[in-house]
């Protein structure tokens, strides 16, 4: 029997390789799905990663044994991930009744002075001394009582801190400056103000997206008549920091590369981090693991549903290879009537053409399918920039071995199907043959039309066939894929199909009896043909209906994505086109930018990413200066991300309150947490200090980040003299484009 069947697949070896390219095509959609669902999710991945804040994608390591052998192990488990590490360390804050003194000056002041030391090993390649020299660390002397210190402070406290020095009516503050002395009042604690430092990079992740140690706090009074509090921060030497502070609180900071982590090695970085924790006893502060959890979800997700879209591709390739089986039984019909006649039956003769198909799907398509697949895969991410796995998975080996199963019956059953009956039954056949598909007697198109048709309903009424499945808006934002809503317009149109397919015949006919009235003998002769065996052309039909299904679905799939992604990257963006404007441009040059070519409309806005809060300078939130007249008209919310319009927020923005209070709309994670509608807040704007009304509290607005707050444009132009600030508190500002498609 095998040999007969080697034989018969030699013979017909023409339509046997069309057979084995529609199963090699079967299996490399299924082996390919782990692999493109990977590739898929590491989108997600790269994204989440690269929109992290910098605690996020790094990681902070606390805990008692921080030594060499430590960090040599940290090493081994990170790899080429680690690019460094940076050691930080802090003091708890103490209380320091002082006494400001600039060479024998004595200049008390009012507020009570809280120091907070700070070290951070290495420290002078990241930041640029700007007056005076780096701190060094002064051996205490032999049987004194005095500790004497010197240290550095930052840029923002050397512009904005002051002391009160006030005298009765009269109002005076002092400054603090490079040579001055902090010094105890009973003189045996003395700090020496040697240096003013500013980072080199102030978004380097050594800072931790935190700028504090440069600038200092103001505390809230604790009492009716008791004087602020200033926590002042401090960078000392490593040596000071450890005789006089006790060591303070020790961290390591570990610089992440974080473009290393791919799909390659998302599962090994997890691992990793996890046994870092569990068998080195630290605590590790990152938030890599939660990004990694978020991408596996992402990557469940697109496995779901990329197996519906394979599912709808692999029926289309399982109806093609019914047909050809059929082709290939009509090729055969001689040898068919010959083993019949030598007393094979039905089941003998399938059983030739079972042997014959499993040589072809399972030691051909079965092996050669994920190879193929990875192969596309990998020309395809090289085409698009997209990391694609390298290795195979062993889900891929499967799924292939499941197609080709899943193509071996197909063909079998085709076949067994043509093979039923003698060769009387087959002259039978060929001389009445049927008018009806067996499918039709059991209304199945009726079926897939009510449920396409509900699907479709459901598409509708959201509008696309990306839906916002997760609570996490990072996921939601990237186009989390709704699997049901996957399946409305291509079952529809099969529905359809199979619907049509049942009025075929009589459209057959009534077109034969039309060509029957008309002159010559092709034309009348094959439509008589076809509505005398209609089966035959309605499996044709069928077929073309499954590609246009499978065609309009892509078409309509990417048509959404590429929607979303406009949108995405628009409200990402802000607007279509942003132009940087010198600080002191006007709205000439805005009215300029709106005359040219292809521009729809412009807005002024004024953009400060470093605004602080007044009383904890530490704390700092995106400024976001707009014209409402004219803001709505450039940018706008995307869909996903809030039901309101921009025009809604408006108002909230306009105008100017009593006691020229400037009105404000706040983000959800702007500092103060506490705040509420209503508030007066104050924040510095350059260097000025503003007074905002909490309008409004929002959770995102076009452009920013979580902490923000938008406020109205001429408003501030008023408060603060845009033009006179200086790097870095300068802000940009900035004429958004709305342009013509």
């Amino acid at each position: 029997m095998v040999r007969l069947s080697i034989r018969h697949l030699l013979r017909h070896w023409r339509i046997n390789l069309v057979v084995l390219l529609g199963l090699l095509l079967a299996s490399a959609f299924l082996a390919g799905l782990p692999t493109y669902a990977a590739a898929i999710a590491g989108r997600s991945l790269r994204q989440q990663i690269d929109d992290g804040t910098v605690p996020a994608r790094n990681i902070e390591v606390t805990g008692t044994g921080l030594n060499a052998a430590v960090y040599g192990q940290l090493e081994a488990l990170l790899g080429d991930l680690l690019l460094g590490r940076v050691e930080v360390r802090k003091s708890g804050g103490d209380f320091l009744a002082s006494t400001l003194y600039r060479g024998d000056e004595e200049l008390p002041f009012a507020e009570f002075l809280r120091y907070q030391g700070w070290t951070f090993t290495p420290f002078s390649q990241d930041v640029m001394v700007v007056d005076g020299r780096l701190p060094r660390h002064i051996s205490p002397k032999p049987n004194s009582f005095v500790t004497e210190i010197e240290a550095v402070i930052g840029q923002s406290t050397a512009e904005n801190l002051t002391f009160d020095q006030s005298s009765g009516s009269q109002f005076q503050v002092e400054t603090l400056q490079v040579g001055d002395q902090l010094r105890s009042l009973d003189g045996n604690f003395r700090i020496n103000i040697v240096g003013v430092v500013q980072p080199n990079d102030p978004n380097s992740d050594v800072w931790w997206g935190d700028l504090r140690p440069f600038s200092f706090t103001r505390a809230p009074l604790t009492g009716p008549n008791s004087p602020e509090t200033i926590i002042l921060s401090l960078f000392v030497p490593a040596e000071t920091m450890e005789q006089t502070f006790g060591g303070g609180q020790r961290s390591w900071r570990l610089l992440i590369d974080a473009s290393q982590i791919t799909v390659n090695n998302v599962d090994v970085v997890q691992a990793n981090l996890s046994r870092a924790s569990s068998e080195l006893r630290l605590t590790l502060q990152t938030g890599l693991l939660e990004i990694i959890n978020q991408y596996q979800t992402a990557l469940a997700t697109a496995q779901v549903t990329l197996f519906l879209l394979t599912v709808q591709s692999l029926i289309f390739v399982l109806y093609t290879l019914a047909m050809i089986s059929s082709f290939l039984l009509d090729q055969s019909r001689g040898v068919l009537a010959t083993l019949a006649g030598r007393g094979f039956n039905g089941r003998q003769i399938t059983q030739i053409f079972a042997i014959q198909a499993f040589l072809l799907a399972f030691l051909g398509a079965a092996p050669l399918g994920p190879l193929l697949a990875q192969g596309l895969l990998t020309v395809w991410g090289n085409l698009t920039n997209t990391v694609v796995p390298t290795a195979l998975a062993q889900e891929s080996w499967q799924l292939s071995l499941l197609a080709a199963a899943f193509s071996w019956l197909t063909l079998i059953i085709a076949i067994y199907g043509g093979t039923r009956g003698t060769v009387l039954d087959w002259q039978r056949q060929l001389a009445r043959p049927s008018t009806q598909a067996g499918w039709q007697k059991y209304y199945i198109d009726i079926f897939l039309l009510l449920l396409g048709g509900l699907i479709y309903w459901q598409l509708q009424d959201t509008g696309t066939v990306v839906a916002r499945l997760a609570e996490n808006e990072a996921l939601a934002a990237a186009g989390v894929s709704d699997p049901l809503l996957l399946l409305g317009p291509s079952l529809l149109l099969i529905a359809v199909a199979l619907v049509f397919l049942r009025i075929f015949p009589y459209l057959l006919r009534l077109a034969s009896w039309w060509a029957n009235r008309a002159r010559g003998f092709v034309l009348p002769f094959g439509l008589a043909k076809l509505s005398r065996d209609p089966v035959g052309p309605s499996r044709v039909v069928l077929l073309i209906s499954l590609a246009a299904g499978l065609t309009l679905f892509a078409s309509l799939f990417e048509q959404s994505l590429t929607v979303r992604q406009a949108e995405i990257a628009h409200y990402q963006t802000g607007a279509d086109i942003r132009v940087s404007l010198p600080i002191d441009a006007g709205a000439a040059e805005v009215a300029a930018l709106a005359q040219l070519p292809g521009v729809q409309f412009a807005s002024s806005v004024y953009f400060n990413g470093r605004s602080r809060l007044a009383n904890n300078l530490g704390q700092q939130s995106q400024l976001l200066a707009i014209d409402p007249a004219t803001f709505p008209k450039v940018s706008r919310y995307a869909p996903f991300v809030s039901g309101v319009t921009l025009a809604d927020v408006m108002p909230a923005v306009q105008g100017v309150g009593a006691d020229g209070v400037i009105p404000a709309v706040f983000s959800q994670a702007a500092p103060p947490a506490n705040k509420q509608i209503g508030d007066q807040i104050q924040y510095i704007v350059g260097t000025e200090r503003v007074t905002f009304e909490v309008r409004g509290i929002i959770r995102g607005f076009p452009m920013l980040g979580d902490r923000f707050f938008i406020t109205n444009l001429a408003a501030i132009e008023q408060a603060v003299d845009l033009s006179r600030l200086s790097p870095p508190w300068v802000g940009q500002r900035q004429a958004w484009l709305a342009v013509k498609p």
